[in-house]
């Protein structure tokens, strides 16, 4: 796994292995800190917020997560009543 920095010391990037594909397991897995959506076992990404390595299920999640933070919007998180909303497919 690799750590990237960001120019904003509060954030930090954790590169993992592969996604794996979301299974009844998953639903055990702890929960995306952005949409709360499952985190798949195999992933371990997280955003550094408020101090706290806080786990994200995808990258899209974490980039969200980073430009929140980057942005001095972090009081989102603080203030939020439900995690955001995720992507619907196209049918």
């Amino acid at each position: 796994m690799s750590v990237t920095q960001s120019p904003n010391p509060d954030i930090s990037f954790q590169h993992a292995r592969e996604r794996e594909p979301l299974t009844a397991e998953t639903h055990s897995a702890p929960a995306c800190f952005h949409c709360g959506q499952p985190v798949p076992p195999a992933l371990e990404l997280s955003v550094l917020i408020d101090g706290c390595a806080r786990p994200m299920c995808c990258h899209g999640c974490a980039a969200v997560a980073q430009a929140i933070v980057s942005g001095g919007l972090v009081d989102y998180y603080r203030h939020r009543s439900t995690p955001a909303a995720t992507a619907v497919a196209l049918d």
